[in-house]
């Protein structure tokens, strides 16, 4: 997470801290010669409205809080693949694509093309290869060696596993059909 996401998330924790603070000294002291005042002013209308509006802040940054812990992605554009310390080692989306492709190239296919997501939560992948089958590629074989190599490619290079594997094939000529294995 970013530094100034940090930041300011502390500081909305902060005013909840703050805000709850008072809240519980002036329940627990309440018949103190100076909680008095301050009692009598929430009770009145200017009061109530100021609690209310304090009441929406808090509501609106738990709420805020909540989605973004909820709805973070769990994918990302580069991940950690070696970790010492504060060092480490991170490798991009495009480079493992690019790796992927290189590595599927000795195939029979056609604009073979690469899509990657990396999960960072367990270092894992998800692969998606778009190709055009030729007329020497067997369609039956392919989902395997293709698995294996990109299996094989993830693991040694870059000590990523693989979750999923998607292979969309088209034909090279529209009068063929493809049965993708």
């Amino acid at each position: 997470m970013a530094a100034w996401k940090k930041w300011w998330i502390s500081f909305a924790m902060l005013l909840q801290i703050i805000v709850g603070i008072v809240v519980v000294s002036l329940w627990f002291y309440r018949d103190q010669a100076w909680t008095i005042p301050v009692n009598d002013w929430l009770h009145s209308s200017t009061g109530q409205s100021f609690s209310a509006g304090v009441a929406m802040f808090l509501i609106i940054v738990a709420l805020t809080v909540m989605a973004v812990a909820i709805f973070r992605p769990t994918t990302t554009k580069q991940m950690v693949i070696a970790k010492e310390g504060a060092n480490k080692v991170q490798i991009d989306q495009q480079a493992v694509e690019h790796s992927l492709g290189t590595s599927i190239a000795k195939y029979d296919l056609y604009n073979p093309v690469i899509k990657l997501k990396m999960h960072r939560n367990n270092r894992k992948a998800d692969v998606t290869v778009h190709g055009m089958l030729s007329n020497r590629t067997n369609p039956k074989l392919i989902h395997t060696v293709l698995l294996q190599t990109i299996k094989e490619n993830l693991k040694q290079d870059f000590d990523i596993d693989l979750n999923k594997l998607h292979v969309k094939l088209s034909p090279y000529t529209d009068k063929k059909s493809v049965v993708v294995v």
